[in-house]
């Protein structure tokens, strides 16, 4: 329970780490479902004190998601914090004294916005700058979908439009097809001596962890290989039933999760499929509002949105 923060009793709690106040130890931002930011300072028995729940009056909406990196290049650190609306904003950072400032640049940074129209209003970005071992500039993002986003063309762009790359299996090992890692994803890449080769590590919603690296498997001994499953929905939108058709290679029991438009949790059952290898699934409960279905089928998992009216 870091400085105290479980009684605050906020959601989404997304650290950023640098020496705001100048006095060498490291302090922290807390994003969070506010939008606000909070800031911890560090002290000198290493424990973290709560100074402001509303940082230089920073507000990005809902869900600011920070990272605390010198995206200017100039010696200073800057604050990149993404959102709900799937958008970045900049902040660049401003020495006065000992203490950091962050002015407002823009909030469409690159011009990036990863949210997925077709299955929700929102984005959830998670960014996270990281310099090649080239000195050049990367973006990964993450996603209330799950996908990650690759960006480039960022040095010297600052105020232009950044490149959507397709460079992951040259930089992590894996092809872009498989970078959809699970639902509001957010990621990191590791700074180690193989900066050539760099380490990603993956969250999301469902709260565990992935390692990758293009050097050798972890723990390859007991590694899962999960494959997309296909499957359909109708009627999209639906009022009180889902139905869903499976391929012929399906099994006959199959795990489903219903998941809410910030993430939750809803419904989480079994079914048998019946006739024709369909699947009815009675959604009559639901309020009106976009959700997503989440179907796993052994080795096979996929998910897909759909709209619930009345």
């Amino acid at each position: 329970d870091l400085a105290g923060l479980f009684a605050e009793n906020l959601r989404g709690f997304a650290p950023a780490a640098a020496d705001i106040n100048g006095d060498g130890r490291v302090d922290l931002l807390i994003g969070n479902a506010t939008g606000k930011l909070i800031y911890l300072e560090q002290q000198t028995d290493g424990s973290f004190v709560k100074m402001d729940d509303f940082f230089q009056q920073i507000d990005v909406g809902e869900w600011s998601a920070p990272q605390l990196f010198d995206l200017d290049k100039d010696g200073i650190v800057d604050l990149l914090v993404g959102n709900i609306s799937g958008k970045i904003s900049f902040y660049k950072g401003v020495q006065f004294g000992e203490n950091l400032q962050f002015e407002l640049v823009t909030d469409f940074l690159g011009e990036v916005n990863i949210t997925d129209f077709d299955l929700s209003y929102a984005g959830y970005s998670t960014p996270h700058f990281f310099s090649m071992e080239s000195g050049e500039t990367l973006l990964l993002v993450g996603s209330e979908q799950g996908k990650l986003y690759l960006f480039e063309n960022i040095d010297n762009n600052l105020d232009g439009i950044f490149q959507a790359s397709s460079r992951f299996e040259s930089i992590f090992g894996f092809p872009i097809q498989h970078a959809d890692r699970g639902m509001r994803t957010a990621a990191i890449v590791a700074q180690t001596e193989l900066r050539d080769n760099p380490g990603l590590m993956v969250g999301n919603y469902s709260g565990g962890l992935e390692l990758f690296n293009r050097e050798a498997e972890i723990f390859p001994a007991i590694t899962e290989q999960i494959q997309r499953l296909n499957f359909r929905i109708s009627p999209n939108p639906a009022r009180e039933f889902l139905y869903v058709e499976l391929p012929p290679e399906s099994g006959n029991k199959l795990y489903y999760s219903i998941y809410g438009s910030s993430g939750q949790l809803l419904i989480s059952a079994s079914a048998k499929a019946g006739n024709q290898n369909k699947i009815s699934l009675n959604i009559s409960t639901l309020p009106v509002g976009i959700y997503r279905l989440q179907l796993i089928d052994g080795d096979k998992m996929a998910s897909q949105a759909f709209i619930k009216i009345q």
